[in-house]
């Protein structure tokens, strides 16, 4: 069975690291603003302005996508069906357009950690679509598609 996995609050605990580097980028740039950890945009989350956001992206994603771990029992859960036979293709929003060497970052993070998947898919900023190419089985993601 071919399936697809999304990275970000899906395998990684990433939205903890977002909300770390976010207060971290506040305190810096003196944004006073009370952080809402339930909301998803930048500018309702963190009171930023579409500059900040670019310089939040320039000068802390690498290293936010760096610090991010695996979350409870996701290595050990992939590698359950990876030794079942299943391909684990992974299907993330990851961006070129978010910061440089989005690849490399996202398959170091992986091999880091140990992580054995076959494929890693960035860019996919239309995830059925991606599904739909690499002829998914069934995706897991934090998020609901619709098809």
């Amino acid at each position: 069975m071919n399936i697809g996995i999304d990275l970000d609050d899906t395998i990684a605990k990433t939205a903890h690291s977002f909300f770390k580097y976010g207060r971290k980028f506040n305190k810096e740039k003196n944004i006073k603003f009370k952080i809402k950890r339930n909301e998803w945009d930048f500018d309702k989350a963190f009171g930023w302005t579409e500059i900040d956001i670019k310089n939040f992206f320039e000068n802390y994603l690498e290293d936010l996508f760096n610090s991010v771990k695996p979350k409870k029992n996701a290595k050990k859960i992939i590698k359950i069906l990876k030794n079942k036979g299943h391909k684990i293709i992974i299907i993330t929003a990851r961006s070129e357009n978010d910061t440089e060497n989005i690849y490399n970052i996202t398959k170091n993070w992986f091999d880091k950690y140990n992580i054995k998947v076959d494929i890693v898919e960035v860019n996919s900023k239309d995830k059925v679509e991606k599904c739909i190419n690499n002829n998914i089985d069934i995706f897991i993601d934090d998020r609901y598609l619709s098809l």
